[in-house]
């Protein structure tokens, strides 16, 4: 039998359940109407009612941060161009505060400090801004890692630094993130990385390449507190000695100082070698020196070392073997930028596996 008191928390505890449902179903609704709302809004040309239809969809009972990110967004856009520059700015950071991934506030709030004259803080936002707007999700830095994917794209992800920093700022530790998370994902266990610092050309070469090896040990030490084995990444710095844009601009500075991540092989086979196997010890030793000279960026010399791991391990059988070989291929030829070989290896890996 069920106790009297036994009923009465069975009884509230349902109650709790509906209202709690309830809720919810309400809340969505209260989102939906405010996207409603928002979209309208957007349409609308009159800034005056475009700011009372914001307001109006902020007053709805929707707590999603995204939604009302967006909208505290596009009210503070419209305080901006009537003039009301300080509503303005409050607004930006409202939706900053309310979603901190959005970057088209922090990119607005530059805008607005540019034009005060207030330079540290116009060089704040807008260097948040650009982060942002260059960040990742885990499910596209798997797709842009793996050697399985079909993706004309080099294996690499890229995170910003700020000038003359290699702390993390909230924006990059928000990439690593998304980073740790992908390099956990089952598709990329089995890889090893290789995580390359780079600075822009302010300052001596001396000091550049110190900062570009920092800046490289700083992720490498971020990803290994959070669980990722060491032994999958190789950390090297370049300095100054590879810009990816002029470094006559801002801008262009801005691109330069970054850590890259490339895959550059196989941190492990799945199944092991019969150490008394003479032939599938002589194929690892193959494979693990093209993965050498891939890290060395000697790609044509690793598309022939991985192409004779290939064949020495098809002549032992060895299926995990073949299966290394074929996606260190296809690594090799996406850095070369042979998409058609780096296709054909892929498709052929993609029939050796289970």
């Amino acid at each position: 039998m069920i106790g009297r008191g036994n009923c009465l928390l069975f009884f509230l505890l349902t109650l709790l359940c509906i209202n709690s449902h309830i809720y919810g179903l309400a809340h969505a609704d209260d989102c939906r109407e405010a996207v409603q709302i928002y979209n309208r809004a957007v349409g609308e040309i009159a800034l005056r009612e475009k700011e009372r239809l914001y307001t109006l969809a902020l007053g709805l009972d929707c707590s999603d941060p995204e939604i009302l990110a967006k909208i505290l967004n596009n009210r503070a856009d419209t305080y901006e161009r009537q003039g009301q520059l300080e509503k303005a700015i409050s607004g930006y950071k409202k939706a900053i505060e309310t979603n901190p991934a959005l970057p088209t506030p922090y990119l607005s709030l530059a805008q607005i400090y540019t034009k005060m004259n207030r330079p540290e803080e116009a060089s704040y936002y807008s260097e948040q801004g650009f982060f942002l707007s260059n960040y990742l999700p885990s499910e596209e830095i798997v797709r842009s890692l793996s050697p399985s994917r079909a993706v004309k794209l080099l294996p690499q992800v890229t995170l910003y630094f700020g000038f003359n920093r290699s702390d993390l700022s909230e924006a990059a530790q928000l990439q690593l993130a998304a980073l740790e998370k992908a390099l956990k994902n089952r598709e990329l266990l089995i890889y090893r990385f290789r995580i390359e610092g780079h600075t822009c050309s302010l300052g001596s070469s001396a000091y550049n390449q110190s900062l570009s090896n920092h800046r490289a040990d700083v992720v490498k030490n971020w990803l290994v507190s959070r669980g990722i084995l060491p032994d999958r990444l190789v950390t090297i710095g370049f300095g100054e000695d590879r810009p990816v844009a002029e470094n006559t601009t801002e801008e262009g500075r801005r691109r330069n100082r970054r850590v890259n991540i490339r895959t550059i092989g196989v941190a492990m086979i799945s199944a092991p070698v019969n150490a008394k196997n003479p032939g599938q010890k002589e194929a690892l030793s193959i494979l693990r020196t093209g993965e050498r000279l891939l890290m060395l960026e000697r790609y044509e010399e690793a598309v022939e070392k991985f192409t004779e791991a290939k064949n020495a391990f098809e002549k032992e059988n060895f299926k995990p073997g073949i299966q290394a070989a074929l996606k260190d291929l296809t690594l090799a030829y996406r850095f070369l930028e042979d998409w058609e070989k780096a296709e054909h290896y892929r498709r052929q890996l993609a029939q050796e596996s289970p």
